[in-house]
């Protein structure tokens, strides 16, 4: 009896010593990884150099997608596990992404690259037409009008702090040619869809490629937005209001000046008081231009801006790059035009109009994100 309780008693010692792993036990091998030391790098506009470590120890390859191989190289071999990879100069008015893949067999790591473009205006040709956008530095300065302001009125008000990002203007107002070329419709056809939003009569306020395109609606001057961006590739969006104004006051540039460009209104702008006897729009660029290039911010065609209005949004406005109220029943209008008075072509004057509203002095100019 008792020495079959010493053989159970035995037994049951070398189940246990099995289930802990005894040294008699297979062992399994420990499972590959593929591991990299850095996986996401924001690298300089003028271009620089990442390295790569590769810290496990297994075999793999490394591959750079061919849509990235323009400005995207390696510059090194594996030897030591070191990869080091070149990044040229960004010129593209738009942020660059890529990434490089790491993979053995079933095992696989990425590197991701961002990259800013070089701050700088530019050029594009669009169905034979050209966009010049300018590029404003981000900053902070004051939106709206200031208390003393005799001439603001209170949805002016109160003058705030607003910080924006870098973005691209353009530096005119949609011109009649390039709408054209866009959208297909002349200035004749949108002068019929104005007769008949408003049940009457109207005439042409200046026609040409280089006159403003007017009798635009809201939601036309977005379809030409969005028939921009498939045409270059780009995202191009109507401002902000906090862009158009912060823009039309210079930017980090600004002198403050009370009309874009300078004080005397007849020097930066077309405006009922030297518009008046020809009773029309003029063509784009012919004043002088803002602390940043731009042209006609003030007078020539109001500017759609993308933001719904609100009369006292600017009490509760977010500091940072602000995009206006959430709904609204009416959008925001900017800078004056060739048949009002001066003092609502000031930077700070607001206007609103339905989404659907168009006429002779109404207009816009696009924007673009980096």
């Amino acid at each position: 009896m008792m020495k079959r309780l010493f053989y159970l008693m035995l037994g049951l010692v070398v189940l246990a010593g099995c289930h802990k792993g005894g040294s008699g036990d297979p062992v399994e091998p420990e499972e590959e990884v593929l591991t990299l030391d850095e996986h996401r790098f924001e690298v300089l506009a003028d271009g620089e150099t990442i390295s790569v470590q590769v810290v496990s120890n297994v075999e793999y390859t490394v591959t750079i997608p061919d849509a990235f191989r323009p400005w995207l190289s390696e510059e090194s071999s594996k030897v030591s596990k070191t990869h080091v990879f070149a990044v040229s100069v960004n010129d593209e008015p738009k942020v660059r992404e890529g990434y490089v893949l790491f993979s053995g067999g079933s095992l696989k790591d990425t590197v991701f690259i961002t990259q800013r473009p070089v701050a700088k205006d530019f050029t594009e040709t669009v169905s034979g037409v050209s966009l010049e956008m300018v590029y404003v530095q981000g900053g902070t300065f004051q939106m709206g009008a200031s208390e003393d302001d005799d001439e603001a009125f209170d949805w002016e008000k109160p003058d705030h702090e607003v910080t924006l990002s870098d973005y691209y203007i353009g530096k005119y107002e949609v011109t009649q040619g390039l709408w054209e070329r866009v959208m297909g419709t002349t200035i004749e056809e949108q002068r019929d869809k104005a007769i008949e939003y408003w049940n009457e009569d109207l005439d042409l306020y200046g026609k040409g490629s280089e006159n403003p395109m007017y009798y635009v609606s809201w939601n036309e001057a977005q379809e030409f937005c969005t028939k921009l961006s498939q045409l270059t590739g780009k995202k191009y969006v109507l401002p902000t209001e906090a862009q158009w104004e912060y823009a039309a006051r210079g930017g980090a540039k600004s002198q403050g000046y009370k009309y874009s460009g300078g004080n005397d209104i007849d020097e930066v702008a077309w405006y009922w008081g030297n518009s008046a006897e020809k009773y029309s729009t003029s063509p784009v660029g012919l004043k002088k231009a803002n602390e940043l290039g731009i042209y006609d911010m003030t007078g020539n065609v109001w500017e759609w801006c993308s933001d719904w209005y609100s009369s006292n949004y600017y009490a509760n406005s977010p500091q940072t790059d602000p995009v206006g109220p959430e709904t609204g029943s009416y959008r925001v209008y900017r800078g004056g035009s060739w048949d009002i008075h001066a003092q609502y072509c000031r930077v700070s004057f607001r206007g609103d109009r339905s989404p659907y509203f168009r006429n002779k002095g109404l207009g816009f100019r696009v924007a673009l994100l980096p």
